[in-house]
């Protein structure tokens, strides 16, 4: 089980990775704008954080080294941090919430590497649970994009053309349902409400790809811990506990 966690932390880190060396980052940008970096010694950075990256993924595929998982949580929340401080994007202010599974998932899998299984499943919850609340929170400030998103995918998927009053009121409804499933996730949530958020959350990262195209296939394995979370906290509470077996 704990493998599905390390897949989506490998592909979710060398996809940011590759995102990182063709389009940079807003640690990148931070550093040239804000701390008067220069061009080059920004991307200096950039490109050996890069490096670090691919090599603490590799020592965690053959298993060496799990405290590289700490670096890696670290490597995706100054990377949110940096998007909150240098704004520039609508909504950009909630990135350290919406950006929330990408830097717990490896706190979690390392917690679950070292027998805290209580600890990693609480991160792991709170990863999901926040990551769905503020994009509920998102949607219902009528994210530009997820009206693209709607108004685009409904009408080349079934062919339904809708305006952007009715994605609006259509944002409305997704996002009541996404802070309501994020709320449950941190409480008390049934191994249904997991699936219902792994199917969900995997839609949301393809549709990157059906919207934007190629270029949509990095953003699409970003987010492919909004699948992989929850679809690993739906078996988890699905399986039988230990004690009941012998019942």
């Amino acid at each position: 089980m704990k493998g599905i966690l390390k897949l989506g932390i490998c592909f979710q880190t060398l996809a940011q990775v590759i995102q990182v060396s063709l389009f940079g980052s807003a640690l990148g940008s931070f550093l040239f704008l804000r701390l008067d970096f220069s061009e080059s010694n920004s991307f200096a950075v950039e490109k050996i954080l890069s490096f670090l990256m691919v090599g603490l993924v590799t020592l965690l595929i053959v298993e060496k080294f799990s405290k590289g998982l700490l670096l890696i949580s670290l490597y995706f929340f100054i990377e949110a941090l940096m998007i909150w401080i240098d704004g520039g994007k609508a909504q950009s202010e909630l990135a350290a919430f919406t950006h929330m599974a990408r830097y717990l998932t490896p706190l979690a899998l390392y917690a679950l590497l070292n027998r805290q299984e209580k600890l990693g499943i609480t991160l792991l919850k709170w990863g999901v649970g926040v990551t769905f609340i503020f994009h509920g929170i998102k949607a219902l400030q009528y994210n530009p994009l997820f009206i693209d998103y709607l108004m685009e995918g409904l009408e080349g998927l079934l062919g339904i053309g809708i305006t952007e009053t009715s994605a609006k009121q259509l944002l409305i409804v997704i996002g009541v349902l996404d802070i309501l499933f994020g709320v449950l996730a941190l409480f008390k949530c049934p191994p249904w409400a997991y699936f219902y958020m792994a199917l969900w959350g995997g839609v949301t990262a393809w549709f990157r790809v059906y919207f934007h195209g190629e270029l949509g296939i990095l953003p699409m394995f970003i987010r492919i811990n909004h699948l992989l979370i929850p679809l690993y906290l739906g078996f988890y509470f699905k399986k039988p506990k230990v004690e009941t077996l012998y019942v």
